[in-house]
């Protein structure tokens, strides 16, 4: 069935629902209710007022007021049916105090379902005394809205009293009413509701659209909404006021104070929505949507409404805004529309004894040091159901710096001893608020719910010293925008005393560390447990505490606590006074059970931490402590904490629950909270795990859960035996998994603890003989990020390239086996762990994956340099001076350049020239041990003859090469000794023609029968010298033959700009900007010029609502031209995992552009090459075909060789990067030599002509 739920419950009122006709007054619940502008009303006994006509008993007594209409009414519990003309005539007994007017009136309020909330009535003449009536309604009039409209009479639920209505001057008399009968019972008036749920699973849901598209449709996004299905609205702006509206007949009871709408919403941008009740007074409430693209829980509080009147429900979204240029931007989804109890609005507490800093009642803004961007104000406070204060401080962070905040004076200066600080906080979102102590220069951060009132409390309680002011920052490090999210009201300053420890009234004490030494401590991944002096009693008075660092090492680094013995734990609650300098999430652990719990502490000194584990039974074995795991340490006093006392307290109780580990009662919850509490239980059958849920909480309506496995798995639970909840994990039988159950509720969210439960298993601790999990599990010896002790498959993230990784291992329990390393990338390396008791084998894995792109981008097209204003390409010259990290948004980091290898262009090309010796001379060889010679018929060798034993190198066969830095190549080559000498040995490579002479080499081995060597090298040394090939050979002695030298490139490098996620990339050259206007089509055409970008985006990613967004930013004052990307509607679609190149033509507001902002929602899923600026029709390298044309040696020391199979080449025009021509030839030729000896070192653009047509090619001159 459709599920629209209404929970209807009975209003009890000052009004009053009556019994039905007839009204005797003999109950108090008919008393009449005093009208407006009202009369009084009380039900009395024999009033004496009419004791002379025989009134006697219960009856309604009247007192007039001085206005010409006295209503008094009762809203009745049955309708009152007119329609049978033979019932229709209300009788009535009446005591007027003088002779007037009385009308008698009948209505129904317009929600009610099918009336027509017409009123009529009848107004009669009264004589002093006694008035018996009988009032035919065949005869009445209608009251409103429509007076003159026909009477048809219906059935009403309301019955009013005018007296003295025709009396100008109105009267203050007393009158009396009694015995009101007639007419026929109409049925139960239906009473307003007081909860709703509306959730678009089956059928209409009742909304209705007015001025915009409105539907139901199957959920797009069960990230964070499982729902089957949602409603979508469209084009929200397209007329004026557009909204959608679902009408509550009965109406709706807001009277308890305490109610609010709830719904789950989602969409493209940040927009407000708007709710409005109608009927009555129309209130309207307004909740705003961050624009995160996820599901998000928006909550609408009418708490401050008490009426029970209101009966239509309107909701509008971004109310009276224009309608966006993109129609996806006015496509919203929403979903779980609910009426509830309302959210906490928070509290405020004043310490006891506490002495007032200030409560602003009697300041202004001149108190408060504005700075950055924040104001300081005092404003009137609007919100006193928590805060009863007239007047309350105000901190609004605009757009301005990431530090603006404001400094309070203070009417003098404050001497600390154990002092804390405490606030009063409003907020609508949370903020990390700085408190800061002027004078002192002490700071304390501690976060605001965002939801009301609220009492910060700052422990300065370790300072000693004057405090001159007090300075609020609201999150330092990020910029405000002065909306209210970034407006908190503060108030009620006080200093009171410092923190506090507590002993649990009948603990049992497990350890104060008076006595113990730092041989308890088992360490583990950089963190160090030691026993200290107490240099702080001021709370604790011990003279010993134990200290925990976590230093830089591995972010799970702690220490387990050994005991003094086992301890039996039953349903028990541990204890533990901790001490902080800055807020730690604590991990704390009980060994044997595998349970654990994680608590912040305060970071302001010593307190006393509570870990429920009333839900677990069994023996423990020792105690670990984890600070921030996940996080790594640095060692100092941020990740220093000192803690004592750890007790046990309730062990043995039944006030956490009867509890066996499979199944048992809790009220532990590691998100929201729980009330009373839940049952669990959960089983295996075959490979699934039967969860079963009931919770015994009754103020969650709505409990909607979910099994949640971490990391991110959700399940829905079978609702429909509700409050008890069942659901399956289907998994391998063996396998560990960590569960809890989350749930959503009207007004909230909660999730239980979370189960570590081994599939199949009797939920009995695995013995330590039988246990198989690791401790650490490290890559090139740094612990992996995601390692967890029972984790036993890993994927880390490796670059084409990177040397193979070696994995190493530490078994928390057993033995682990030989590690099979990877043998290439990707690849996997594997091992098995195997128990004590050898019973139990595990096999882990680790898979080494790339990510992002392993390929270059597509190679742009030869330009030449007027052609072109290149912002980020190895193809074209470099802004000078150039930035592309200029810190914009959130400061630096919002791009990694990231290099990757690719197979050569040219992998045929041999770098050595007369590698062959053919041509019987040295040249270009050079070195002593040049020396071509002809072995018979014309085949020559370069032969060496090594008489004397010496270095390598004084024996040397070298030539001239160009090598870039991070490029792979091979050298080949042939080489023998002679019979005589038999064997021997020499060194070849490549290296560096001068100083530090770097090289890459190995040792060849040589005999007498000819053999072909072959070795592979990748450039590491850098590009500061020229390179070379190199034979050396006066080690060893005897002859050296080599022929067929080749030195070939296999692979280069390549870069590209890694999206990182920031809000922008900012790339700055205001010292070198760079006018375009050489790039435009013709005569200034309106700035109109091509834009060319390469983006990579990662295998996987979904291109919904992505986008990649480039603006050029020109000089001052001349504004900024944005190039918008959208992804998604690309056309050819953009495949994931590929590059794709965007082109597309662009008009500049001005010529000159200085910036460059790139924007991206594809934080990490992004990467970008050949961003860059052309003129259209610019010649490149298609513009003709010149079939087999080669170029060699490129790049050259000095002259190139040009050589076209099939075309004449008539012309050469060499240009430098500047637009300089530099040469000019004439060849005429299909082979062309260009000497390029007295050009300097860099790139030239060589222009050839044929029969009319050009191709430019790129030249490199070392």
């Amino acid at each position: 069935m459709k599920k629209i739920t209404l929970l209807l419950t009975l209003l009890v009122t000052s009004l009053g629902f009556s019994q039905s006709f007839p009204l005797d007054f003999s109950d108090a619940s008919q008393i009449f209710d005093d009208g407006d502008p009202g009369v009084a009303t009380s039900i009395v006994v024999d009033p004496a007022g009419c004791s002379a006509d025989g009134c006697s008993g219960d009856v309604l007594q009247i007192n007039g007021s001085a206005a010409q209409y006295d209503p008094a009414a009762l809203n009745l519990a049955s309708y009152v049916d007119l329609t049978d003309p033979a019932n229709n005539t209300i009788s009535l007994e009446f005591y007027a105090a003088s002779a007037g007017d009385l009308l008698i009136q009948f209505s129904q309020p317009a929600q009610e379902s099918g009336q027509n909330g017409y009123a009529i009535e009848i107004n009669t003449p009264v004589v002093t005394g006694l008035n018996s009536l009988n009032l035919d309604f065949d005869s009445a009039s209608n009251a409103y809205p429509n007076q003159t409209a026909a009477v048809t009479l219906d059935k009403y639920s309301k019955i009013s009293i005018f007296v003295d209505f025709a009396d100008a001057t109105g009267l203050v008399q007393t009158h009396f009413l009694d015995n009101i009968t007639g007419g026929l019972d109409g049925g139960l008036v239906p009473n307003p509701i007081t909860e709703l749920t509306v959730d678009f699973e089956i059928g209409e849901s009742g909304f209705v659209a007015f001025g915009m598209d409105f539907g139901e449709i199957d959920n797009p996004d069960t990230n964070g909404n499982s729902s089957a299905r949602i409603a979508q609205v469209a084009d929200i702006n397209i007329g004026n006021y557009s909204n959608i509206q679902y009408s509550i007949p009965a109406g709706i009871d807001l009277s308890s104070g305490d109610r609010a709408f709830t719904m789950l919403f989602k969409g493209p941008r940040a927009i407000p929505v708007n709710l409005k009740l109608e009927g009555g007074t129309a209130v309207e409430v307004v909740a705003n949507y961050s624009g995160s693209g996820d599901w998000e829980t928006l909550t609408f509080d009418f708490s401050a409404n008490t009426t029970t009147d209101k009966n239509n429900i309107i909701l509008f979204f971004d109310i009276e805004a224009a309608p966006s240029a993109d129609g996806l931007d006015d496509i919203f989804f929403f979903d779980d529309f609910t009426l509830g109890q309302a959210p906490d609005s928070g509290s405020i507490e004043a310490c006891e004894g506490g002495e007032l800093v200030n409560d602003f009642e009697t300041s202004d803004a001149s108190i408060f040091n504005n700075f950055g961007g924040g104001v300081g104000t005092i404003v009137d406070n609007t919100d006193t159901s928590v805060n009863s204060s007239a007047k309350v401080a105000q901190y609004v962070k605009n757009d301005g710096f990431v530090y603006g905040g404001i400094t309070i004076a203070l009417d003098s200066n404050i001497v600390l001893n154990n002092t804390t600080f405490t606030v009063d906080v409003k907020s609508s979102s949370v903020r990390q608020l700085l408190f800061k102590l002027e004078g002192l220069n002490q700071q304390l951060i501690l976060p605001t719910s965002g939801t009301g009132w609220e009492t910060l409390s700052y422990d300065f309680s370790a300072l000693d010293g004057e405090v001159t002011g007090i300075t609020l920052i609201m999150d330092n490090g990020t910029m405000g925008d002065g909306s209210s999210d970034w407006t908190i009201q503060f108030d009620n300053i006080r200093t009171c005393e410092g923190n506090e420890i507590v002993a649990c009234e009948g603990g049992e004490l497990v350890n104060d560390f008076e006595t113990s030494d730092a041989s308890i401590f088992n360490n583990f991944g950089g963190g160090v447990g030691t026993i200290v002096d107490n240099t702080d009693t001021s709370v604790n008075s011990s003279a010993k505490v134990a200290q925990y660092v976590k230093n830089a090492g591995f972010e799970y680094g702690g220490i387990t606590i050994a005991l003094d013995s086992n301890i039996d734990l039953v349903n028990g609650t541990f204890t533990i006074d901790v001490k902080s300098s800055s807020v730690r999430q604590l991990l704390f652990k009980l060994e044997g059970l595998n349970q654990q719990d994680i608590l912040p502490t305060s970071g302001t000194g010593w307190e006393t931490l509570s870990y429920d584990f009333s839900a677990q039974e069994g023996e423990v074995t020792g105690i670990t402590l984890i600070m921030d795991n996940g996080t790594m340490g640095d060692g100092s006093s941020d990740w220093t904490i000192q803690f004592d006392n750890i007790r046990l307290c309730d062990n043995g109780t039944t006030g956490g629950g009867d509890n066996t580990a499979c199944a048992g009662t809790s009220t532990v919850a590691s998100e929201g909270a729980y009330s009373v509490g839940y049952n669990y239980s959960f089983e295996t059958v075959g490979n699934d795990v039967n969860v079963t849920f009931e919770l015994l909480d009754t103020d969650k309506p709505g409990f909607n859960p979910q099994i949640f496995i971490q990391p991110s798995t959700f399940i829905n639970m079978d609702v429909s035996a509700a409050p008890i909840y069942t659901g399956v994990i289907t998994v391998t039988a063996g396998e560990t998994i960590n569960f809890a159950i989350r749930g959503a509720y009207a007004g909230g969210l909660v999730t239980s603890q979370f189960f570590d439960y081994v599939v199949g298993d009797d939920c009995v601790p695995t013995p330590d003989e039988d246990n198989v999990t690791l401790s650490d599990l490290q890559v090139d010896g740094t612990t992996i990020d995601s390692f967890s002790g029972s984790t036993v498959s890993y994927d880390v993230e490796v670059s084409e390239g990177d040397a193979l990784p070696v994995v190493s291992a530490t078994a928390a329990f057993g033995t682990v086996g030989t590690i099979t390393q990877a043998s290439a990338l990707p690849g996997t390396a594997t091992f098995d762990v195997t128990s004590q008791s050898t019973n139990f084998v595990e096999t882990y894995t680790v898979n080494f994956v790339f990510v992002g792109p392993q390929t270059a981008a597509p190679t742009p097209p030869v330009l030449q340099p007027s052609d072109v204003v290149s912002i980020y390409s190895d193809a074209y010259a470099e802004i000078p001076g150039i930035n592309y990290d200029a810190g914009w948004c959130d400061g630096t980091g919002a791009v990694t350049e990231v290099s990757f290898s690719v197979p050569s262009s040219d992998p045929t090309t041999n770098l050595v020239t007369n590698g062959d010796f053919q041509t019987g001379v040295p040249t270009p060889w050079t070195g002593n041990g040049a020396n071509p010679v002809d072995l018979g018929g014309g085949n020559f060798f370069n032969e060496v003859n090594v008489t004397a034993v010496g270095n390598p190198f004084d024996v040397n066969l070298s030539q001239e090469i160009l090598l870039n830095n991070g490029s792979t190549y091979t050298l080949t080559f042939d080489a023998f000794t002679d019979n005589t000498t038999g064997s021997r040995t020499m060194i070849a490579g490549l290296g560096q023609t001068g100083p530090p002479y770097e090289s890459l080499t190995e040792t060849v081995n040589l005999t007498s029968v000819s053999q072909t060597f072959t070795y592979t090298f990748t450039i590491n040394y850098g590009d500061s010298v020229t390179d070379r090939v190199i034979f050396d050979m006066g080690a060893d002695t005897g002859f050296v033959f080599i022929d067929n030298v080749s030195v070939q490139e296999v692979s280069t490098t390549d870069s590209a700009f890694a999206y990182n996620g920031k809000p922008c990339q900012g790339i700055t050259f205001n010292e070198n900007p760079q006018n375009t206007s050489g790039l435009e089509s013709g005569a200034r055409l309106n700035g109109t010029i091509n834009f060319h970008v390469d983006l990579y985006i990662e295998t996987g990613t979904n291109l919904v609502g992505k986008v990649f967004n480039v603006k050029v930013i020109h000089p001052a004052g001349a504004g900024e031209t944005e190039f918008p990307i959208d992804i998604n509607s690309l056309s050819p679609a953009p495949v994931p995992g590929t590059w794709y190149s965007y082109d597309t033509t662009v008009t500049l507001l001005d010529p000159t552009i200085r910036e460059v902002g790139v924007t991206s929602n594809l934080n990490n899923e992004v990467w970008y090459d050949n961003l860059y600026l052309y003129r259209a029709g610019a010649l490149g390298v298609n513009d003709f075909d010149l079939n087999d044309l080669n170029v060699s040696p490129n790049p050259t020391k000095g002259v190139w060789n040009i050589n076209s199979s099939n075309s004449t080449i008539d012309n050469v025009v060499v240009y430098d990067l500047l637009g300089k021509r530099v040469l000019n030839l004439s060849p005429n030729s299909q082979q062309v030599t260009i000497d390029g000896s007295g050009l300097k070192t860099g790139i030239y653009l060589a222009r050839l002509s044929s029969n009319g047509l050009t191709k430019t090619i790129k030249l490199v001159k070392n």
